[in-house]
């Protein structure tokens, strides 16, 4: 007559004793505490690189966990400081590097020689969000319509001309989302769908790539069943 965490679901299978069984409810379970971490930090972003190494930044920190099977422990490693402790990041990694930005700074970790350092390339313009696509890290630039790439392979080299503009709506870009060989350029009333065209500029838009639907919470962007899901909002 009373349960406590769990649920009624009910048997499709029509196979068991009963037709209807009790769920338990999912819970939560401490993972761990960052290390280095003051206990007032936030956990700012988390991310797994295509070799499957967890990272987050937490605070000023940039740590890499990885479990040790023999003792049945996770182990942390700070590969690196970012100038901010606040705030969420935005992650991205091209293979080769993990490119971290935190709207003013943008910062590369490199596989090879695991170093972490922030950089300032030439046509860096700030962002909130970074994406990898076709070779390239792409980034938003605040306030505007306008997004911009860094060289193929190389978050820490940007040219200054290489930019474009959303051009369908004159709404500010706020976040991208690489998907199915395309890049969502997400605006705050409506997105344009890009591709690689292989032009001097290689993202272009693609034929009928028009949503009259925006998104209000950059950060809400996200893939799942490999379909686009996010916060969204229209002009009305």
């Amino acid at each position: 007559q009373r349960t406590i965490n769990l649920y009624p679901d009910i048997n499709e299978t029509q196979q068991g004793k009963a037709n209807i069984f009790l769920m338990g409810t999912p819970g939560l379970k401490h993972f761990l505490t960052p290390n280095n971490s003051a206990t007032t930090d936030k956990i700012r972003g988390m991310f797994v690189d295509s070799k499957d190494n967890f990272y987050i930044v937490c605070g000023f920190n940039f740590i890499q966990i990885t479990y040790d099977p023999v003792d049945n422990v996770y182990l942390q490693k700070v590969l690196g400081n970012l100038n901010t402790n606040t705030g969420p990041v935005s992650i991205a990694e091209n293979g080769f590097q993990i490119c971290i930005v935190d709207g003013d700074n943008i910062y590369i970790y490199i596989y090879d020689d695991g170093t972490f350092s922030q950089y300032t390339p030439d046509g860096w313009q700030g962002s909130d969000t970074v994406s990898y696509f076709s070779t390239y890290f792409v980034f938003v630039k605040r306030n505007s319509a306008q997004f911009y790439i860094s060289k193929p392979y190389d978050g820490t080299k940007i040219d200054p001309l290489d930019f474009a503009s959303k051009e369908g709506s004159p709404d500010n870009l706020v976040a991208t989302l690489p998907i199915n060989q395309t890049i969502w350029m997400f605006g705050s009333k409506s997105i344009e769908i890009y591709y690689n065209s292989g032009a001097d500029f290689p993202l272009s838009v693609m034929d009928g790539g028009f949503i009259q639907y925006g998104c209000i919470a950059p950060f809400s962007v996200a893939i799942i069943n490999n379909a686009p899901i996010w916060l969204g909002r229209d002009a009305n």
